[in-house]
């Protein structure tokens, strides 16, 4: 922007909150709180939740009818995530205003959302989305340019490229956290389609941290042979390292003369685990049966189910995360694939060898508001503007904690956490998904 004075490029900071009450409260609230701000009540603005919507994400605000509109184009952008665990010296700004400043830095911004509350209560193992507690605030990196701009898009990809990497001493380490929506390729990729779990745990470690192995455990589980994979895809646990458990030192047997009976611990010599685990053939198996017939009893000791505590079997709340929700049909030698868009600001395709139908969820979008319960059923194909209106056409306090891009579509985002305006009071959308 222009300055004033002297009509010289400067920094504009802009402080944007949401307030869950009436003015007079918050300007009561600021002035103990932040009173450097000198908050009065004509910088603020009175409205409902869901026109607080339109404001938050710059919608013309005549009709509630823009949030139904699926093809509200908005500028072309490159965007990228970063968590801060740590408050950042006051030289990281002067390096901060001071790409800014460059031509290329025009139309960037730097967002910086405060993390607490809710989001310090709930466990980073919980759900896929693993950002909780320890995290100061999140930067939300963004430089946008019109479409007569194309051509010159790549400046603008430089630009961010290179004040993300300028960030990297200030931010989270090992790894480097990112957030899922905001999916971009350099952070890591897999090659042509494929998915390796080595390629795949670079990008994936910095989405989902510890969560990533329980991931790929799903991914596993339910889509073994890859069906949907795209360059950021999970991988599927036939590459995964593993450890091998020596079982020679649990060889002890206590014999029972008296009850006729032995504990034996499955190290023992020949391997009484895999032998009985096979029955356990013998010379006296037609008098008295097959080893395994004359096992009374089986357990874990404590060690062995410490050892398997750290093994991601279940109780995972929702995942693995793709952009994809639904239908799988196979006819003719033909893949089809289900898809919606989502936060997809890397252009990430879904890929296949062979010809593949697209299964468009766009008419699987209705929105079931029960106000007397406080729940509503939405189908994978809305939008999330649609949930909004069916709500506000329910209720005019009722909400639902979710973000401000109205045309994002409900199973991406939501598979990919989901954040908005009121995720430090009620957590982010997936939080509140109580069945699916």
């Amino acid at each position: 922007m222009n300055s004033s004075q002297d009509g010289n490029r400067t920094i504009l900071a802009t402080f944007i909150s949401l307030f869950l009450g009436r003015v007079d409260e918050l300007i009561s609230l600021m002035q103990e709180r932040f009173p450097e701000l000198e908050l009065v009540k004509e910088d603020c603005i009175e409205t409902t939740w869901v026109e607080s919507i339109l404001l938050l994400g710059q919608l013309p605000n005549d009709t509630l009818d823009i949030l139904l509109e699926r093809s509200f184009r908005s500028p072309f952008f490159k965007s990228k995530s970063d968590y801060v665990k740590k408050p950042m010296p006051e030289i990281a700004f002067q390096g901060i205003w001071s790409q800014l400043l460059e031509e290329e830095g025009r139309t960037g911004t730097l967002n910086f959302v405060s993390y607490g509350g809710k989001m310090d209560e709930i466990s980073e193992t919980a759900t896929p989305f693993p950002h909780r507690i320890g995290n100061l605030y999140k930067i939300i990196y963004i430089v946008a340019w019109q479409e007569e701009d194309n051509m010159e898009s790549q400046i603008y990809i430089s630009w961010i490229r290179k004040l993300y990497s300028y960030m990297s001493a200030f931010v989270s380490k090992s790894p480097r956290e990112a957030y899922v929506n905001y999916r971009y390729l350099d952070i890591g990729m897999n090659d042509d389609g494929n998915t390796s779990y080595v390629q795949a745990s670079v990008f994936g470690r910095k989405y989902f941290k510890k969560n990533f192995d329980r991931l790929v455990y799903v991914k596993t589980k339910t889509a073994p042979e890859n069906f949907f994979k795209h360059e950021q895809s999970l991988s599927y646990v036939t590459e995964v390292p593993f450890v091998v458990v020596d079982l020679v030192h649990f060889r002890s047997v206590d014999i029972d003369v008296k009850n006729k009976i032995a504990w034996v611990q499955s190290g023992a010599t020949l391997g009484i685990d895999g032998y009985f685990s096979g029955e356990g053939y013998g010379f006296l198996f037609q008098k008295y049966g097959l080893a395994v017939d004359n096992i009374i009893d089986a357990h874990l000791s404590m060690l062995m189910e410490e050892l398997l505590t750290e093994i991601p079997w279940e109780n995972i709340c929702f995942g693995p995360f793709e952009e994809v929700d639904g239908v799988v049909l196979e006819s003719s030698g033909m893949e089809s694939k289900a898809g919606f868009c989502s936060s997809n600001c890397d252009g990430l395709s879904y890929v296949s060898k062979v010809p593949f139908v697209i299964v468009d969820l766009v008419n699987f979008r209705t929105v079931d508001v029960d106000v007397e319960n406080k729940v509503a059923w939405v189908q994978s194909g809305a939008i999330l503007g649609e949930l909004y209106y069916k709500i506000t056409e329910k209720s005019t306090i009722l909400t639902f904690p979710a973000g401000v891009c109205h045309t994002v579509g409900i199973g991406g985002y939501f598979s990919g956490g989901g954040w908005g305006p009121l995720f430090r009071k009620y957590g982010l959308a997936a939080d509140n998904i109580i069945d699916a």
